[in-house]
């Protein structure tokens, strides 16, 4: 209906719009990562702005945006707007290293980040807390998704430890995977959480079947019985 129509202005020109939040209230939009705006689509408001960024993503159903924020050569922030009161600032939690990219959990509650030296920090959004840091990567790691089910994570880097899985709610390491390529800055799941998908350059790692475990359990028992 054209009574519905709201345009969006903004204060920059050439904004690229590359997010909704969940539940579609909000859109975020960025320039070649210097500028970063979120409007209320309802209102046609600017609710963040949002100056140089390394990553940005919505959390806890579309209410809060998270920010990663670059800061030197090897200092990091990571700010939480609450976009139902725009009055507040941020909260803000510092971190060291370089940020690598975000993620946020199915269900918008965990946020997690990867970072250039190693470390694979999770947050609270809700809260715009630090949970903890996983520890792993002897080296930087770059992408990280989480599974559809949020049971799990994925953390890319590169050669030996082209990806770690980590199960989120013990905060363990569970697998190592070895891949190509010195820095794989983007990770994926398929929708089944079987594939995963990391690059560039890009390379895939599918779950074995059921029938394949099996398989693999019967043979490690006999070899285990041989003299």
């Amino acid at each position: 209906m054209p009574g519905r129509r709201i345009e969006l202005r903004s204060d920059v020109p050439g904004l690229v719009p590359f997010r909704f939040s969940e539940d579609g209230d909000y859109l975020a939009a960025t320039k070649e990562r210097d500028s970063l705006r979120a409007w209320n689509v309802e209102t046609g408001q600017i609710v963040a702005f949002i100056g140089g960024h390394k990553d940005a993503t919505f959390a806890v159903d579309g209410q809060v945006l998270v920010v990663a924020i670059n800061q030197g050569n090897d200092d990091h922030e990571i700010a939480f707007y609450d976009l139902a009161h725009t009055g507040q600032p941020p909260r803000r939690v510092p971190g060291r290293n370089q940020i690598g990219s975000l993620a946020v959990s199915p269900d918008g509650g965990l946020v997690a980040s990867s970072t250039m030296g190693g470390r694979v920090r999770l947050y609270d959004p809700a809260k715009g807390e630090w949970i903890e840091d996983l520890h792993g990567h002897l080296n930087a790691a770059f992408g990280i998704a989480f599974s559809s089910d949020g049971r799990r994570l994925i953390s890319a880097g590169g050669g030996r430890e082209a990806v770690k899985l980590w199960d989120v709610g013990t905060r363990q390491e569970l697998l190592t995977l070895s891949g190509t390529g010195s820095y794989l800055g983007s990770a994926r799941w398929s929708a089944d959480g079987d594939v995963i998908l990391v690059g560039a350059p890009w390379q895939a790692w599918r779950a074995p079947s059921w029938e394949e475990i099996a398989a693999a359990e019967a043979k490690e028992k006999a070899e285990s019985k041989q003299p």
